[in-house]
């Protein structure tokens, strides 16, 4: 019993340590994390894979600079309320995301020169053509019944809280989600940069601006933004910005950014069923290559949780006080904080040159392992103890009566909860597309990023979602037939 049990514990270790060992990071990368939802500065073609589908002027900014620093640039795609976070814990060396100013970053972080000001640094308000009228002055905009979506952790959201202290904000994850929001009736208007306003409103005649903006006074300009302290670093990013400025690069990468939106505009106005099944067949691949990481996740996930469960499990029945505390202790641990928590903290704390996927497997094994630990306990002890007494009476010992006969008859019982765990962890790998690690919801966000279309994409990835676990749900039963028999 105690060798196996040593086994199990050099497997799991091994495994760790393989993983972090083969995520050494290359010191000639540059590290810039940004969110692409923000066109024409960041966003993501469709049309493209891999790290070629993030386009717009900031990323060919991150791209010229990493050339001109010699470095190999590596971006962390991430939400845009995770970026200065992921800055602050040095993950990323810099963040280039369509930050504006603020006295609080200004404070907390070292911020480059302003790399863009062409004059259109007005932080407007959109609303829907058909309800403009309601909102013809600011101060109409300034109660609390008027609900207003705005970026969380943007310079829109100061901006509405500090000029619009009565109105009601709505903190959304991206301007898509602000979008559909709008469209819904949710919000009735959305905080949001002049450029990107323009871009949005370009031939289109569902929304409007509003005929006032924020006071911007001493706050234009788009910043690049690193650790406080880093001072050398972004004097250098200094220096290439001035070279940017000179050349008027930043006008020719917006220009570039505004054709890519343009061939990429959905105008479709067709019937919802019809507009569904065309954005699936538009994006088939998308959504098949997206099916597949979700599948690859789930499956990594539940096998190895299942050897740190067993492993678990047997430190919780073991007769030594100090395994059974410390598997008591991460199992109460693991299984009272959100899995969305494990997922952000091991990905601030691994290695930086870590694949984000490999970052997400090893959360969702420290997730499920604790969970997968109390199941086999439970299986366990519904064994009859007559089994192990009448196992030791014939001669074999403890450890081969718990792998040759208990553990056995424990699986015959928790194979279905097993099943579950594995239909849930196939659903909360959804959390995992915060790190835009390809899987499903990372498709919708790549979708909805360049159509401004949330509630479709969410739509197909539910019925995808359906599908595969009510089929896997049916294979488990079949299964559980089988064994039972």
């Amino acid at each position: 019993m105690k060798n196996k049990l040593k086994y199990l514990i050099i497997i799991f270790v091994a495994l760790i340590f393989t993983i972090t060992l083969t995520s050494c990071e290359n010191k000639t990368k540059l590290y810039v994390a940004t969110s692409p939802d923000y066109a024409p500065y960041e966003f993501i073609d469709s049309r493209k894979s891999n790290d070629d589908k993030y386009v717009g002027a900031d990323i060919s900014l991150a791209k010229y600079i990493a050339k001109k620093q010699n470095k190999v640039l590596e971006l962390q795609i991430m939400g845009f309320d995770e970026l200065l976070t992921s800055v602050q814990t040095g993950k990323s060396e810099l963040a280039i995301s369509g930050f504006t100013y603020s006295a609080s970053r200004a404070e907390n972080y070292e911020m480059s020169i302003s790399y863009y000001d062409d004059g259109e640094g007005d932080q407007v308000v959109i609303t829907k053509t058909s309800t403009k009228d309601k909102f013809s002055t600011f101060e109409q905009l300034n109660n609390k019944d008027t609900k207003i979506a705005a970026q969380s952790g943007s310079v829109q959201y100061d901006y509405v809280k500090e000029q619009l202290p009565n109105a009601t904000i709505e903190q959304i994850g991206n301007l898509a989600d602000a979008f559909t929001q709008l469209d819904g009736g949710k919000v009735d208007a959305i905080a949001i940069a002049g450029k990107v306003a323009k871009v949005k409103l370009e031939g289109s005649t569902k929304y409007s601006l509003c005929d006032f903006s924020f006071d911007v006074t001493g706050r234009t300009g788009m910043f690049a933004i690193s650790q406080k302290g880093n001072v050398d670093f972004i004097n250098s990013v200094n220096e290439i910005i001035k070279e940017v400025k000179e050349k008027g690069l930043f006008n020719e990468w917006i220009e570039e950014a505004n054709k890519i939106v343009a061939e990429l505009e959905n105008t479709s106005d067709a019937i919802f069923i019809v507009k569904v099944w065309n954005m699936f067949t538009n994006n088939f691949g998308e959504f098949m290559k997206g099916l597949g990481i979700t599948l690859l996740l789930s499956l990594c996930g539940v096998v190895f949780a299942i050897i740190l469960g067993i492993l678990l499990c047997l430190m919780n029945l073991s007769k030594s006080k100090i395994l059974h505390y410390i598997s008591q202790a991460y199992i109460e641990v693991i299984r009272g904080i959100p899995l969305l928590l494990q997922l952000t903290v091991i990905f601030l704390i691994m290695p930086r040159g870590m694949p984000k996927f490999v970052t997400c497997v090893i959360a969702l094994i420290i997730n499920s392992g604790a969970y997968q630990a109390e199941i086999f306990r439970s299986g366990i002890q519904a064994v009859d103890n007559g089994q192990m007494e009448a196992a030791r009476s014939l001669g074999l010992s403890q450890a081969k009566t718990m792998w040759k006969v208990i553990l056995p008859q424990a699986v015959k019982n928790i194979l279905p909860a097993l099943g579950n765990e594995f239909v849930s962890l196939i659903k909360e790998t959804s959390l995992a597309s915060t790190f835009y690690v390809g899987d499903l919801m990372t498709v919708k966000t790549i979708i909805t990023a360049t159509t401004y279309d949330a509630l479709t994409p969410y739509v197909i990835i539910g019925l995808i979602y359906f599908v595969i676990t009510f089929t896997l749900s049916k294979l488990i039963k079949y299964f559980e037939k089988k064994v039972t028999c």
